[in-house]
């Protein structure tokens, strides 16, 4: 696909979905902002550039600035797809509370403890989200998530902490998290895990 019509097709749906909110912000200033907030990474240098060219499949095109925008513009999209769908699969208070078996109430309280995570509200109501992974399938709250959520990176994005919950960790048995605590094993492991990354 040409870069050039590429990056036309995405400054028109930009333009449709700002026309739909009645925004009064232009289309190219949404791809400016997101071009700033992005920023731009360190370029190739012409050696890496031909390699690519000669042995990836790449073409001179693939390396003109606005091919990279439009690559920065397509991370920025998948990146927003996955914050939706995960708010989508997450849970709202009264859903966390009816699980627990507790009034909504308990639920916040829990979570200003941090016994519980939250990744915001839901745009339709004042109620707070909750990633379902945090509540095993006996109706519980995962145990030493407390402690689990404290000791991962400060900066870790809501999708960063998810996929730590629930992917394989090769130190507990190529178990997730959530598989492990949900199973019985101690929560010291994986705040071990956790501790890691924050010094990586």
């Amino acid at each position: 696909m040409n870069t050039e019509s590429s990056m036309d097709i995405v400054r028109d749906r930009i333009a449709r979905a700002l026309e739909h909110r009645h925004a009064a912000i232009s289309a190219d200033v949404v791809l400016e902002v997101l071009d700033e907030a992005l920023g731009t990474s360190e370029g190739l240098t012409a050696g890496e550039r031909e390699f690519l060219i000669e042995h990836g499949g790449a073409t001179s095109e693939d390396f003109t600035p606005e091919a990279g925008n439009f690559s920065r513009l397509e991370v920025a999209k998948r990146q927003t797809e996955a914050v939706r769908q995960a708010r989508d699969r997450a849970l709202t208070t009264s859903e966390v509370a009816r699980l627990l078996g507790r009034e909504p109430s308990n639920v916040r309280r829990s979570l200003a403890r941090g016994d519980l995570y939250s990744v915001g509200s839901a745009t339709t109501s004042r109620e707070r989200l909750f990633p379902e992974w945090q509540i095993t399938g006996d109706g519980r709250i995962l145990p030493g998530l407390r402690h689990i959520l404290t000791a991962l990176p400060d900066d870790y994005h809501p999708l960063d902490v998810e996929a730590f919950m629930v992917d394989p960790q090769e130190p507990l048995g190529g178990r997730s998290p959530v598989e492990w605590l949900s199973g019985g094993g101690e929560p010291e492991t994986v705040v071990g895990i956790a501790d890691v990354l924050g010094w990586a």
